[in-house]
């Protein structure tokens, strides 16, 4: 057996070091600006010119081939626009040949009857605008522009498909300045084809809320602006991939683009077997799955004896059964008890049933508004109806005003102050209607927008450990939720039961409890 086992080893060795014989290797540069050339057809012939291998350059300009036999031979280097390059070269021994790196020149002959008006300038700066021009940088036929990024002076594409500039992430890609793929940079750089592009600028601007609300809040955001050839902005253009595997696993996708002057038509198809939800094309690929958190895991990550467990939810999530959810560990839930949109105000369709059932379950119930009112008299109107809905029931946590209409905030020309008041508005009338009020929002408005005055806050930020510095009472974590009980996602939040007593009893332990715990 032992003798075998040495024989198979002695095998091994022998294949592997026949693999490694004989093969031939190097990089091919240009010769004016070293930068690698990519494809060019690298040749191994006999004496006599017969040809007996051949390789093709990577996208680093590396090339490697195996020479069948020791003896003497020509490499030949040729690539459109460039001198053909020869060199002879022996193989003795079965060892390998390093030729290390390969200069090839531009072919001045094929130019002869083109005149030169000036150089290219690879990058120029205009203000604080970066420009780089994308016929100086080479890249192989029919490549996306993920590949020209890839050559820009600065530039890093890392495998998520995050794009940075000078250090800097760029969250915007434009096409002759109007957006493409809003918040899809990956999908955009894998399909775009760069043969369309006459210019790349760089550089930054203000802020989405910024140009909403016409609120500097000192954010900016890092562009890649893309400017089309002339005449390019009208036609259309298509990336489709497929492949196909082991245990019939099969994989296809398609990209298609229609453009014309200021319209802009995109659509996706995508089928597989390989659990991918992505639509990077280009051979790129993503795998942004969605993914949920289980109830239970979502109370394990917050063990304190001050916090309780909750989720809120809509209609969205359809039919609930509460006492499920109470079972899986659940002791409150927020229910949109109206909503004002679109100039409609209603109640939310499920907030009778689900209150009746909620209740029934034993859970503890807050409300809450979604609002995007704009004047003091349009939420006077409205806070009446909501009042009706109220009357009569048995609400145990703070009703909660939920205003998020950000979009048409300048719309509405209105002000920080105008929508704080508006807040404040609501919580006199809660209050001399018997009810505490608390304000629901992120902790990017809490910071920039709202002042809760004292007031209860129901922070809105989705990540492990909180960095928001102010006072608040419960928390939003997420919106991924699965709990027995309800089919569909379900927001997730924590509450510290001290901060309510009335409802929870005192909720403390005697120990280090509160706040502190949970942000870290």
């Amino acid at each position: 057996m032992k003798k075998a086992l040495l024989l198979m080893a002695i095998a091994v060795m022998t294949a592997t070091a026949a693999l490694a014989q004989r093969t031939i290797s190097g990089t091919v540069v240009e010769k004016e600006t070293n930068e690698a050339v990519i494809q060019a057809t690298v040749a191994l012939l006999k004496s006599d010119s017969t040809l007996v291998a051949n390789a093709v350059t990577n996208m680093s300009g590396q090339f490697k081939t195996t020479a069948p036999q020791d003896g003497n031979y020509i490499l030949r280097v040729t690539y459109v626009g460039f001198k053909t390059y020869t060199r002879r070269i022996s193989v003795e021994g079965g060892k390998p040949v390093a030729l290390g790196t390969i200069t090839i020149s531009p072919d001045t002959k094929m130019l002869k009857n083109v005149e030169v008006v000036k150089n290219i300038a690879k990058v120029t700066t205009k203000d604080d605008t970066l420009i780089y021009n994308a016929g100086a940088y080479r890249t192989p036929e029919g490549s996306v522009i993920e590949e020209l990024i890839k050559k820009l002076p600065g530039a890093e594409v890392s495998d998520d498909g995050t794009i940075k500039i000078n250090g800097k992430t760029v969250q915007k890609i434009k096409v002759d300045g109007k957006e493409f793929m809003t918040g899809d940079t990956k999908t955009a750089i894998k399909n775009l084809p760069t043969s369309i592009v006459d210019r790349i600028k760089t550089y930054d601007e203000k802020s989405d809320l910024s140009r909403i609300t016409g609120i500097d809040d000192g954010n900016e955001q890092m562009v890649l602006d893309f400017g089309l050839k002339q005449g390019m902005n009208r036609g259309m253009f298509a990336n489709v991939d497929g492949g196909v595997g082991t245990e019939r696993r099969y994989s296809g996708r398609g990209f298609g683009a229609i453009m014309k002057d200021d319209l802009r038509l995109m659509g996706f198809a995508n089928a597989n077997n390989t659990n991918d939800m992505g639509f990077g094309g280009g051979g790129g690929g993503g795998s942004d799955t969605h993914t949920t958190l289980k109830y239970s895991d979502f109370m394990a990550r917050y063990p304190d004896s001050d916090i309780a467990y909750g989720i809120d939810v809509s209609r969205y999530q359809g039919d609930i059964d509460f006492n499920k959810v109470k079972a899986a560990g659940c002791e409150f839930v927020y229910l949109r008890a109206m909503i004002y949109n679109n100039n409609e105000l209603g109640t939310d369709r499920k907030f009778e049933q689900y209150y009746a059932d909620a209740k029934a379950a034993g859970l503890k119930i807050g409300v809450y508004y979604y609002s995007t009112d704009s004047t003091i008299e349009m939420l006077h109107e409205h806070t009446a109806e909501l009042l009706k809905v109220l009357n009569g029931k048995q609400i145990d946590l703070p009703v909660a005003f939920d205003w998020e209409s950000w979009w048409n905030f300048q719309k509405y020309k209105m002000s920080i102050v105008d929508i704080n008041n508006l807040f404040y508005e609501f919580a006199d009338i809660m209050a001399q209607n018997g009810y505490k009020t608390i304000l629901y929002a992120s902790k990017y408005y809490l910071e920039i927008i709202w002042d809760p005055a004292g007031y209860d806050v129901w922070l809105a930020h989705y990540v492990k450990q909180t960095s928001y510095e102010g006072d608040y009472s419960i928390w939003q974590t997420g919106s991924i939720g699965r709990i027995d009980g309800c089919s569909e996602d379900v927001d997730t939040d924590i509450l510290f039961k001290s901060k309510y007593p009335e409802v929870f009893g005192t909720g403390s332990s005697g120990g280090d409890t509160g706040e502190g715990d949970v942000v870290g």
